[in-house]
């Protein structure tokens, strides 16, 4: 489970479990964002907008830059001085936009632009900038969005750091901080669930979005996808994100796991079909992946305990270089099948954009549950086994 929001990035994944335990980046694998809501859709044409704003206090030397959000980063389109305390920008507006105005280079006012004109109010004097926008319903559901994404975001780091103590410790409290964290991630999900349901067909709404796993709630996410496709159906976001679920549909829980032939550290090929009738667990890995190299000793345990009843486990390594691989390995002791992926044909299947991640196929070959790891993959093998 992973937490969905970083803003910036795609990936959107749950609440709470990422930030038990860190990945590695897959280098091979290359939204947020939303759109407007409101009666009046911009027309094809665009329409122009201005964005007032006031800033108390101000610094004697004061640039304010406007920045547009493009293809994940955010790009200078127009900057301007203060006058008096005050800025102005006119832009035009065709579908709803992610901006964000720089202030004096100390705080970014981010923004959800549609065809309201918008006032921004800050005060120099206060620490980090504090700032409000105002002006438009979509600005209002994004700012409430983004309210409750940083609390739950602090409340799961809160967790987070009493869990990882815990677990250092030996205090014996981590398995119950676990389950708050679980818990937490459940409270989350149903307060965004019905924050989505409320404010959509705003773009707003594809925002919140990130914060669910597509996994868990794909039917829910392409009927939103299905319902702001037709109120914007010219949107970049709104495309990107249909284009993106449809991507990983064929990955989502309940479907049959892709099939996957690589060789094993003998030369031989092992097929993951071949392994049909027993519960399996694809482990995406690399030796040069210190997350993956921890999550080892609990993995070889669950291993040990469960091999005997039906359960195998299909580690893919994505090492470029076989004696590191089969070194890992062995340093490891990691007694289960292993297959090399030095052409990420098969992280490329999977959609494998960070490790370690793991899918667990039931016995009939269908996709059972992802990025289980720690206690969550014991108790999960165990629920299915015992």
């Amino acid at each position: 489970m992973k937490l969905l929001h970083n803003i910036y990035k795609k990936s959107l994944w749950l609440l709470a479990i990422v930030l038990i335990l860190a990945s590695c980046k897959n280098d091979n694998q290359g939204n947020q964002e939303e759109q407007a809501n409101g009666t009046n859709v911009p027309s094809a044409k665009g329409k122009t907008i201005t964005i007032n704003g006031t800033v108390k206090s101000p610094p004697k030397d004061g640039m304010v830059t406007l920045q547009k959000l493009i293809n994940k980063k955010y790009t200078t389109v127009d900057s301007t001085d203060l006058t008096d305390g005050k800025f102005v920008f006119e832009l035009k507006v065709s579908e709803p936009e992610f901006y964000r105005a720089v202030l004096f280079n100390k705080q970014a006012v981010f923004m959800l632009v549609t065809d309201k004109d918008l006032e921004i109010v800050a005060d120099a004097t206060i620490p980090e900038v504090p700032y409000t926008v105002k002006g438009s319903k979509d600005m209002d559901y994004f700012r409430e969005v983004n309210r409750v994404v940083n609390q739950l975001r602090q409340d799961s780091r809160k967790l987070n750091g009493q869990y990882m103590l815990a677990e250092k410790n030996k205090t014996g409290d981590a398995q119950k901080i676990y389950q708050q964290l679980i818990d937490l991630q459940k409270q989350g999900i149903v307060k965004v669930k019905n924050m989505i349901d409320t404010i959509q067909p705003s773009i707003a709404a594809l925002y919140a979005a990130n914060i669910l796993n597509p996994d868990e709630e794909f039917a829910y996410l392409k009927k939103l996808s299905n319902n702001l496709l037709k109120k914007y159906p010219k949107s970049r976001f709104v495309k990107r994100n249909a284009e993106f679920l449809k991507s990983i549909e064929k990955l989502t829980i309940g479907q049959p796991a892709p099939e996957i032939t690589l060789k094993s550290p003998e030369g031989n090929e092992v097929s993951l079909s071949s392994l049909k009738g027993k519960l399996v667990l694809i482990d995406f890995w690399a030796s040069w992946c210190k997350p993956c190299r921890m999550e080892n000793p609990n993995v070889v345990k669950v291993y040990n305990d469960y091999k005997n009843k039906g359960f195998e486990i299909y580690g893919i390594s994505l090492d470029k270089f076989k004696d590191q691989w089969t070194k890992a390995i062995e340093k490891d002791g990691l007694p289960w099948l292993h297959v090399l992926d030095a052409q990420s044909l098969a992280s490329n299947e999977y959609k494998v954009s960070a490790i370690p991640m793991t899918y667990l196929i039931d016995k009939e070959g269908k996709i059972l549950a992802k990025n289980l790891r720690g206690q969550a993959l014991r108790t999960r093998i165990s629920k299915e086994l015992d």
